[in-house]
Parts: structure tokens; C-alpha cells; sequence
């Protein structure tokens, strides 16, 4: 049965060969609707991408909208806060700022609407009781800087009960003595120049010498008054704004060999600034000062410059040309003006114009402008 049995095992291969038989291959070619499927693919595809991404874009889009009306609700916010009228509880207009706490409160309600706010009024304290004097309001961001000090005027002060001897050696140590006096000589031009009625531009230009003359120290020696009426003096007859010797003199309180002395040091540190005053400068200045028309304003002008180039009044002080000027011109105008009145305008004596007219009056039909000839008759004019 044994033999049997692996007779019958070893004949099953055998069989199993003789009945598998290889089967041939078969060439699969695709028909038209897979084709059409394959082409189809890509699209579906980009589809399914579209449909996909459209849930995106659209949350995308609904974000930014919500955002910008986020924001539109913050601006309008800040609008609102910035322009408080009326209280948001009891709708009532009686709103107050406290400026100390930096709050808006309703008067009526006591509700707080604001709080930080910015405060944008003027940067002053007045703690008057605080101060040596007990009057003064200190500045709390204090005075612009001063470019003609060394320091630029930046300095420390101290306040409060018996301070004053304690600031007093502080000036000492602080200011050196050139210091000391342009910051004198400074306040003296501005208190001078505003007396004077002088523009801001001369005044500039006053302080610009000033602080050149103590450079340089030219005039050591001369008092603070004598530079400073030299520098106002220079700088009024270089800016066409002349003023009258003798106005200077009494105004600052100083002798005419001092301020000679002053005016001469400063022609030599500027040599190329000859500073010539003319009649008609001053003509327009004296008709300015007696409140005269413009028409009699520019023939006064004509006629002093007429009598400067035909040389009629030679050796004639312009202040005095300019007083003959404006006396022809008032005299044949309705806008007449005495000798006394005109004199004073311009510093000078009546005997001064007095004594120019009798040589400019036979020239008076040359130097009066033809405009002005039919306004009265020339024959009119008072007799030297």
C-alpha cells in the first residue's frame, strides 16, 4: 500500500504537466470611450480642484470683509472719541474736561467719557508761590535757544525759599564774562529798537554787529551803551530805516564823541559796507511821520532826489534836503505843514530849513515834479 501510494505521488506531476498548457497573450487595446476618459481626466480634475478651492476663496473673502468692517468700527470709534459732545448715558451736552486728570466727565450723570487724554494747550505752570519774587510764571519747556551765547542759553535755575543767593553763584560759574555782556548788550538793542520803532530785520542786524564787536573786541573800554548806539545807529542807515542822530543820542543817553568813536571802529570791520543815507529816505520818513497823503509822500521823494543830483544844496545835510522837500511840496498841496511840524520830524531847527530854502527856492520851478505844478501855482510858494 506504501508502493501504492508514492507511485500515485510520483505520477502527479507528471499529469500536472501534461494537462497546464500556457495560455497566449492577448494584446489589450483601448477602446474609444476609455480615450475620451483619459482625455476627460484632467479636466474633472481641475474641476474638483475649482469646486474645492471655491469654499477657500470665498472664506478668504469673507475674512477681509469682516475685517474691514473691523476696522471701519475702530475708526469710527476713534471719530467719535475724538469729538465728544454729548454723553453717551443721558445724552446731555454738559461735558467738562479735567484737565489735571486727563478726563471728560458729564456734569449731569458723572459719567467718565474719556480718560488719557492727550492735553495739546500751552506748556505753562504757574506756581507763583513757589518762586524768591512770588510773581513770576516760569516756563515749563522754557525760552528758544540763544545762538549769539556760547551755551546758546541753555542753563540750569533754581527756585523755591532762599534760592536767590544759591542761583546767584550759579550765574557766576555759568556765564563767563563775554557772555555776560552780549547777553546785556542784546536786551539793551531789543529795549532800544522798540523805543525806536525800528523792523525786526534791522534789530537782527543790530545784534549780529553787536555780537561781532565783542568777538573781536574792537571796543574795549566803551560802554555797553556806546557799542550798542553804534550798532543800531550802522544798522538802521545799512537797512534804509535811518534814524536821526540826535534821536539816538537822547534815546540811549550817550555823548555824540562816543558814539562817533563806536560808528567809525565799525566802518572799519565792515569796509565794504559803505552806508550812504539819502534825502528821499528820509523825506518819505517825515511824511510818514506827519500822516501825509501818498501823493505828497512821492513828490516830496521827487523833489529831494532832484535836489541831490542837480547838486543844488551842495555840502547840505540830507535831513535838510529832505525838510526843504517836504515844506515845497505841503506848501502847494491841501495838506499844509509848518515849518515847526517838519523840523521835528526829522530832528533838525527851522533856522536849518530856513536857511537851505533861500538857496533851493529859485530852483523851485526845476525840482518840483510836473505832476504836481497844477496843484497850485508855483508863484504861491512863501518867500525866502
Amino acid at each position: 500500500m506504501n508502493q501504492s501510494l508514492q507511485k500515485q505521488q510520483s505520477d502527479y506531476p507528471h499529469q500536472l504537466n501534461h494537462h497546464t498548457s500556457v495560455l497566449p497573450t492577448r494584446e489589450v487595446i483601448p477602446s474609444r470611450q476609455n480615450l475620451i476618459s483619459d482625455v476627460q481626466q484632467p479636466k474633472q480634475q481641475q474641476q474638483m480642484q475649482q469646486e474645492f478651492q471655491r469654499p477657500i476663496v470665498s472664506l478668504k473673502q469673507k475674512m477681509q470683509e469682516k475685517e474691514e468692517q473691523k476696522q471701519q468700527r475702530a475708526q469710527k470709534k476713534i471719530n467719535n472719541s475724538l469729538s465728544v459732545d454729548r454723553c453717551d448715558e443721558c445724552k446731555k451736552a454738559e461735558l467738562v474736561t479735567n484737565h489735571v486728570e486727563g478726563t471728560i466727565v458729564c456734569q449731569n450723570c458723572g459719567l467718565v467719557q474719556q480718560q488719557r487724554i492727550i492735553d495739546d494747550s500751552s506748556e505753562w505752570r504757574t506756581f507763583s508761590s513757589e518762586t524768591s519774587s512770588g510773581g513770576a510764571n516760569p516756563s515749563r519747556v522754557g525760552g528758544r535757544l540763544n545762538p549769539y551765547l556760547s551755551n546758546y542759553g541753555i542753563d540750569t535755575r533754581v527756585t523755591g525759599n532762599n534760592a536767590s543767593e544759591i542761583q546767584k553763584w550759579s550765574d557766576r560759574s555759568s556765564l563767563n564774562a563775554k557772555d555776560k555782556l552780549i547777553s546785556k548788550g542784546l536786551r539793551a538793542i531789543k529795549d532800544y529798537a522798540q523805543m525806536l520803532n525800528m523792523k525786526e530785520g534791522t534789530i537782527n542786524m543790530a545784534c549780529d554787529i553787536y555780537k561781532e564787536i565783542e568777538d573781536k573786541e574792537i571796543l574795549r573800554g566803551k560802554s555797553v551803551n556806546g557799542k550798542v548806539a553804534g550798532a543800531i545807529y550802522y544798522a538802521s542807515r545799512k537797512n534804509n530805516q535811518p534814524r536821526s542822530l540826535k534821536k539816538i543820542l537822547a534815546t540811549m543817553q550817550v555823548n555824540f564823541k562816543e558814539l562817533n568813536s563806536c560808528t567809525k571802529k565799525i566802518r572799519e570791520l565792515f569796509p565794504d559796507e559803505r552806508v550812504i543815507v539819502k534825502p528821499w529816505q528820509l523825506a518819505d520818513q517825515a511824511c510818514n511821520k506827519l500822516e501825509l497823503g501818498i501823493d505828497v509822500n512821492n513828490a516830496a521823494k521827487h523833489t529831494a532826489e532832484q535836489i541831490y543830483k542837480l547838486e543844488i544844496a551842495t555840502g547840505r545835510q540830507p535831513q535838510t534836503i529832505a525838510g526843504v522837500a517836504v515844506f515845497i511840496v505841503s506848501q502847494l498841496s491841501t495838506q499844509k505843514k509848518s515849518l515847526s511840524e517838519i523840523a521835528e520830524s526829522l530832528s533838525i531847527t527851522e533856522q536849518t530849513i530856513k536857511t537851505a530854502y533861500k538857496e533851493i527856492y529859485e530852483y523851485r520851478t526845476v525840482v518840483i515834479p510836473p505832476y504836481w505844478k497844477h496843484k497850485e501855482s508855483v508863484d504861491s510858494l512863501q518867500k525866502p
